[in-house]
């Protein structure tokens, strides 16, 4: 997928939230990294099209996370993959 495993870790958590996640929540989570490594990986994840940013309305100022099409695909082959190991394992 061509991403290292902070960007993986940060990339399921986006897309495993009930509410979308905002950019400054994602810098909160300290057990993944620093904020300002967090911050970098959100922006390799956005110009790798994986996710996308989102607003709320007409503010702009907060920046909400959403996956890309790109993403869901890759989640529907991984989900495809794990069905397909199981079923050849029974």
């Amino acid at each position: 997928m061509g991403m290292d495993l902070t960007e993986r870790v940060l990339l399921d958590i986006i897309a495993q939230v009930d509410e979308r996640l905002t950019v400054t929540e994602a810098m909160s989570m300290a057990d993944i990294a620093s904020p300002a490594t967090i911050h970098r990986k959100i922006d390799n994840l956005r110009k790798a099209g994986w996710i996308t940013f989102d607003y709320m309305g007409e503010d702009r100022r907060t920046k909400y996370l959403v996956p890309t099409d790109k993403a869901w695909g890759e989640y529907i082959n991984l989900n495809s993959a794990v069905r397909e190991a199981a079923n050849v394992s029974e």
